[in-house]
């Protein structure tokens, strides 16, 4: 039988707990509104997307504190992990830019300017994040109980997606976050000022994609100190 003694059996909960000691990130926030409800909904909708990070991360979150300079019109936030670990991964992906596109369809490769496996080729359609006002997820009326996306477009830009439409009839639209297809949907009648994507798997996936959407068009996070 294996014996420790006292200093060798401290030494070794010293290894086994070492590396993982809870850290606070700090960020400037920056929002594309002073609407202060959809303020208020933002940093709510930050905070869920957080958990969720950091549950894929297995992290947990200690606290979530938010405070708004009206002056500035800068909120900080204050996020407090349990693994610093976790946190250094968690903060690249806070801090790395959101990217949102909507492409169209081609036939030829050439024409494209980003591929997708099993799809096919995409071309740029210049209507990105700057042109989306606010994404609601929600869930359908039972018994199907399925996932709806409402997608709303800024008023100066409602033109340029009639243009897309018509200009696109019958073909393919693809919704591109983080440079990967989220989104297929045919266009089949004129653009009003929303687009609507039916048929999601739940309605919560619904909302993770709307609280994903919104925080990353209209929340900008600069740390205030490197963790």
């Amino acid at each position: 039988m294996k014996k420790l003694f006292a200093p060798a059996l401290f030494a070794l909960l010293i290894t086994a707990c070492g590396g993982v000691t809870p850290t606070t990130l700090s960020y400037n926030v920056t929002f594309t509104t002073d609407n202060t409800d959809r303020m208020n909904d933002l940093s709510l909708a930050a905070r869920h997307v957080i958990e969720r990070r950091l549950g894929r991360l297995e992290g947990n979150l200690l606290d979530y504190d938010v405070a708004y300079d009206k002056e500035t019109k800068v909120a900080t936030i204050d996020i407090e992990i349990d693994d610093n670990k976790v946190a250094s991964v968690l903060n690249e992906e806070i801090i790395t830019p959101f990217t949102f596109e909507v492409r169209y369809l081609v036939k030829e490769p050439t024409d494209g300017d980003i591929e997708v496996e099993g799809v096919g080729h995409f071309r740029t359609s210049e209507i990105g994040k700057s042109d989306v006002d606010w994404v609601i997820g929600e869930t359908t009326e039972p018994p199907l109980n399925r996932g709806r996306v409402t997608i709303g477009f800024a008023d100066e830009s409602i033109e340029n997606m009639q243009a897309l439409f018509a200009a696109q009839a019958g073909n393919t639209i693809g919704l591109f976050v983080r440079n990967r297809l989220t989104a297929a949907v045919q266009i089949t009648d004129e653009f009003e000022k929303i687009l609507v994507i039916e048929g999601l798997p739940s309605g919560e996936i619904a909302k993770i994609f709307a609280d994903d959407m919104n925080v990353g068009i209209h929340m900008t996070f600069t740390n205030q100190k490197t963790p």
